[in-house]
């Protein structure tokens, strides 16, 4: 049995996606302006002989999508640097867009909530 959970739901869902989404981004960018010295070792290396993630800087709660022919879309992938992975959450769901239907609008383009909330659906009915 599939579950199907309603717009406000999986809206508050995307929601909190976005908000863990822009503070890795958030994140990543900072690291970038920190000096080797002011960088801290375990926490912006990881431990040297075993990982070089960068905490904070990847998706730790919504960490992919599942498409449609159920193939997983990684927003976490250990072989990817941060950015790259951040480029895939962007490209798979962040940045999904359409025409803003209202042509009076100075935003030609804007965020396709249909289309998040069927990838959203997707994932939490996975969950279950």
């Amino acid at each position: 049995m599939i579950f199907e959970f309603t717009d406000d739901v999986l809206d508050q869902f995307i929601d909190y996606a976005y908000s863990e989404y822009n503070s890795a981004k958030q994140e990543l960018k900072r690291y970038e302006t920190l000096s080797e010295e002011e960088k801290i070792v375990n926490f912006h290396h990881g431990n040297k002989q075993k990982s070089s993630i960068i905490q904070g800087a990847r998706l730790s709660t919504f960490t992919g999508i599942i498409k449609d022919d159920g193939t997983f879309v990684s927003f976490n992938n250990l072989h990817k640097t941060e950015a790259q992975c951040l480029e895939d959450a962007e490209r798979e769901f962040f940045g999904l867009v359409k025409e803003n239907p209202d042509k009076t609008a100075s935003v030609k383009l804007i965020r396709d909530k249909e289309k998040q909330r069927h990838l959203m659906q997707n994932v939490l009915s996975y969950q279950l």
